[in-house]
């Protein structure tokens, strides 16, 4: 009989979130490959658009795979499982006071660390939870360059999918390697 590809998501003890399509039937293995290659560049592609942007280190972290009879998307940064898994995880850093979050965009793209910046920044704590640190420009302006915070929540945002979309390709990449009929 006809085995239809299995879908696992999971993650393990170092927070690696990945997501396996496995095809349980034993198929001819370069139509196989060039089709799991496709599937696997196209869910990385998908996953990449719907992962958390502020940054880009989650996005850029997402790889994928292709094995003999599966293709295997994933990220192994230590936050993934967290930003990949519904409900809510208060973050606080051990090794630091503040967690420093970068507020204009070009120091979000540098990924430039406040120790690293360049200006002349000044603190400014607004309660026991929340500073801010400012720079000074010319002519007295000042400019927000980071928010300071003791911890954060994050959310999980789901960013490697299998939704409609990443299985109707998927069926149409392995549609010709199966007997007519089948589906996902």
């Amino acid at each position: 009989g006809l085995m239809l590809p299995k879908i696992t998501m999971e993650w393990d003890i170092r927070s690696v979130v990945k997501m396996e399509v496995l095809v349980t039937q034993k198929l001819t293995r370069p139509p196989l490959t060039n089709a799991l290659t496709e599937v696997g560049k196209f869910i990385q592609t998908r996953s990449q658009q719907f992962a958390p942007k502020l940054v880009g280190t989650l996005r850029d972290s997402i790889k994928y795979e292709v094995r003999a009879q599966s293709v295997v998307v994933w990220s192994a940064l230590p936050y993934s499982a967290i930003r990949q898994f519904p409900g809510a995880t208060r973050i606080v850093h051990r090794n630091v006071d503040w967690l420093t979050i970068p507020v204009p965009g070009r120091v979000r793209r540098a990924k430039m660390w406040a120790r690293d910046y360049p200006g002349d920044l000044f603190f400014v704590q607004k309660g026991p939870s929340i500073a801010y640190l400012f720079e000074r420009k010319r002519k007295g302006e000042i400019e927000l360059i980071y928010v300071l915070k003791k911890g954060v929540v994050q959310t999980g945002t789901p960013y490697i999918r299998w939704d409609k979309e990443s299985r109707e390709f998927t069926q149409q990449k392995l549609r010709s390697l199966f007997r007519p009929g089948w589906s996902l």
